[in-house]
């Protein structure tokens, strides 16, 4: 179960749960695909995965990141998607936070792919 304290309405909370639950249908789509069937995004946090991987962890929030990391964990509302970074030699060595929004990330990491979506 999803809580919903952060900045969404109810069109926004129902894309969320729509995308969570079709997960499957966004594996190999790009980020940029994928970002235009969800809600404006606020922050982008990356995780860089063991360098023998070929993905790093996207974390998409709804708020900005200091409100992200004030919040309690249950009240979290983010995506979370493994993207491919075979081809992308820009990816951040260690956590990346960016306050941001979806024309800035689909111009930095729009051409990466979506290999999983987290429910």
């Amino acid at each position: 179960m999803l809580f919903y304290s952060q900045e969404l309405d109810l069109n926004g909370k129902i894309q969320i749960e729509k995308v969570k639950k079709s997960s499957k249908l966004y594996e190999g789509l790009s980020i940029n695909k994928f970002l235009d069937s969800i809600p404006n995004i606020k922050m982008l946090r990356i995780i860089p995965n063991m360098p023998q991987d070929s993905y790093s962890t996207f974390i998409f929030g709804f708020t900005d990141n200091k409100t992200f990391s004030k919040a309690e964990k249950k009240d979290r509302v983010t995506i979370v998607v493994d993207g491919s970074n075979l081809t992308d030699k820009l990816m951040p060595a260690e956590l990346y936070k960016i306050d941001t929004d979806k024309n800035e990330v689909k111009r930095k990491f729009g051409n990466l792919r979506v290999v999983s979506i987290s429910r």
